[in-house]
């Protein structure tokens, strides 16, 4: 346990790249409809007989951040019952959730000693392994089940999460 507490910056690295990975792996699919005879093309993968789909990487999904905000101000501007914009606030915290690690990853491998910022961390990576889980879980039961993407940032933070921990009270 003694090189584990005197490399903490390697491992913080070594996820904060490998989370990069899994940013960019599946998360998603865009279904596109073609039937059987025909054939799914690169990077495209046959579903069942009916549905061939692309793999959508989380990363795109965040990047459409700002124009969910823009649809939520034009809502609440334009009267639109909050109802009908929950699931874009739902969206947005769900993407702050995950974007959280990327944050506070990094100030730990600079500043190491910083306490209170390790107890945010902690906290950050929890709520992204959970929303992970959440999307990885419900990937399972709409029938996506290649969502290797989702499923690494859940093992990689949950582990991360672990290694904080045991760093912690390694500490004390």
């Amino acid at each position: 346990m003694l090189w584990f507490k005197e490399h903490k910056r390697s491992w913080r690295a070594f996820f904060l790249v490998m989370l990069v990975v899994a940013m960019f792996g599946p998360w998603s699919f865009d279904r596109i409809s073609v039937p059987l005879p025909n054939t799914c093309s690169f990077p495209n993968i046959r579903l069942d007989d009916v549905l061939c789909s692309s793999p959508v990487p989380i990363a795109w999904l965040l990047a459409e951040i700002p124009s969910q905000l823009t649809y939520l101000v034009n809502g609440l501007i334009a009267g639109v019952p909050p109802i009908r914009v929950a699931s874009e606030w739902l969206y947005i915290l769900l993407s702050i959730f995950l974007i959280l690690p990327f944050l506070s990853t990094p100030v730990l491998i600079i500043w190491e000693k910083r306490q209170r910022w390790a107890a945010f961390h902690r906290v950050a990576l929890g709520l992204a392994a959970g929303t992970s889980l959440l999307i990885g879980i419900i990937g399972l039961f709409i029938g996506n089940w290649a969502l290797w993407g989702a499923w690494l940032y859940t093992f990689l933070t949950a582990g991360l999460l672990i290694a904080e921990i045991l760093a912690m009270s390694k500490t004390r």
